[in-house]
């Protein structure tokens, strides 16, 4: 009876060799084969198991991006070992769409400004993907898959490519987000698009790192390039604009994500309530 690290490397270049994001597939699946599961007979894994290891990863405090990741990864293991009869019964099959931990480091001005300097200094190009994240607040797969027909100097189209882009949106440039692109079409007008060079993530990743270190950060774990999403939001959310216009501005295809900013706008609708609503004053 093979067990569940046997068959990862009986599928690894089978079910997985289309992926494009090959190193977080080795480290998905290398982190499964070390884990408890590992030496599991892959028969005998259920869903109770499969849970335990979500819990395992939530207590290890991992984002829910890895939690939601892994867990896809294991379904398709335990996918292949039931389709090639290396598992008699149907694999259980664990959806996790709940939210474990969100990433709510808010990027402040002094810290956007450093972080911006220190990244100019490892390539200017990093700075303007930092800026251009921060100011449109689009997730970071869109904005590397742009391409030139979508940009211009005063707006940008996100193309409905992806399960959480449903819809094809188009937004304004703030002028940090207009100047990043300007910089960016000088420099790569003969290339697919503004930021295609760092579809790979990792890349990013190898200047960001260093430059969160530089500015007394290392140790803020949720200091990513997704933090450049949830401050937009939050400073559009601060500035009052509605929650069905940040929807849209987020592209996302229900309101569930945008209950973390809900009391910014609860906030600004009641501050006048005081003046509005004299509860304190007996009646005429």
């Amino acid at each position: 009876m093979q067990t569940l690290s046997s068959v990862i490397k009986q599928c690894r270049g089978v079910v997985f060799r289309n992926h494009r994001d090959q190193r977080g597939v080795r480290q998905h699946l290398n982190a499964l084969s070390r884990s408890y599961l590992g030496p599991m007979p892959v028969e005998h894994v259920t869903a109770q198991d499969i849970l335990a290891l979500v819990d395992d990863m939530i207590n290890a405090q991992a984002a829910d991006g890895t939690v939601v990741h892994r867990v896809s990864k294991l379904n398709r293991v335990l996918g292949y070992a039931f389709d090639r009869g290396l598992r008699t019964t149907p694999p259980p099959k664990v959806n996790i769409t709940r939210h474990t931990r969100q990433r709510e480091y808010e990027i402040l001005p002094e810290v956007e400004d450093a972080f911006a300097a220190e990244l100019a200094k490892r390539g200017v190009r990093f700075a303007h993907l930092f800026k251009f994240l921060l100011y449109t607040g689009a997730r970071y797969g869109e904005v590397t898959r742009l391409d030139w027909a979508s940009v211009s100097d005063s707006q940008v189209t996100f193309l409905a490519s992806t399960v959480k882009t449903a819809k094809a949106r188009t937004l304004p440039l703030f002028p940090p987000a207009a100047a990043a692109i300007a910089c960016m079409r000088e420099a790569y007008s003969t290339q697919p698009g503004p930021f295609h060079w760092a579809q790979d993530h990792h890349y990013f990743y190898r200047r960001w790192n260093p430059a969160k270190k530089a500015i007394g950060l290392r140790d803020e774990k949720d200091f990513v390039p997704h933090a450049c999403r949830h401050t937009c939001i939050t400073r559009l959310a601060r500035e009052g604009m509605s929650t069905m216009r940040l929807q849209q501005w987020g592209g996302w295809a229900s309101l569930t994500m945008l209950q973390r900013y809900s009391h910014l706008e609860a906030s600004r609708d009641l501050s006048d309530a005081t003046q509005r609503y004299a509860i304190d004053k007996p009646p005429a």
